[in-house]
């Protein structure tokens, strides 16, 4: 399945011009267009799926996390950088931008101003709260 307006199915079906650094079965692996930092990476899958919950080909599930370590790998083998974030987000509220399963591994150094500001949420970790995130993700059938 694709999605033809998807810019990252372009990239995968070559349609759209990259730098694709590797390219199997199940994965693509090419430089963000839009760099945060030099090296910056991003690696799909190259079935169109647009959130991490909706990955339901384990040999391809498995294939694209070889495929993010392997990114890494490669990023600190190459000498461009001794460190990595990756980053990762799913639906409107986390704030992606292309509705297509994507990885970002982004270059670290230091003092490189590259910053996450995830601030701890003082209710969430009221003890009443985690009890009872914890039920209801321990009673819903389905999940892990």
């Amino acid at each position: 399945m694709e999605d033809s307006g998807c810019v990252f199915c372009d990239i995968v079906h070559k349609r759209a011009d990259s730098y694709m650094i590797t390219q199997n079965e199940y994965t693509t692996t090419f430089l963000d267009s839009s760099p945060i930092a030099e090296g910056h990476m991003l690696v799909v899958p190259n079935k169109h799926v647009i959130t991490v919950d909706q990955l339901d080909n384990r040999e391809a599930a498995n294939e694209l996390m070889q495929s993010i370590i392997g990114a890494a790998h490669l990023l600190v083998k190459a000498g461009v950088c001794p460190d990595y974030s990756i980053l990762q987000d799913n639906g409107e509220h986390a704030e992606q931008d292309i509705k297509h399963v994507h990885f970002h591994i982004i270059p670290r150094h230091a003092n490189d101003h590259v910053h996450f500001n995830l601030q701890t949420n003082s209710n969430a970790q009221q003890e009443e709260m985690m009890r009872n995130i914890y039920n209801k993700l321990k009673t819903t059938n389905g999940g892990l």
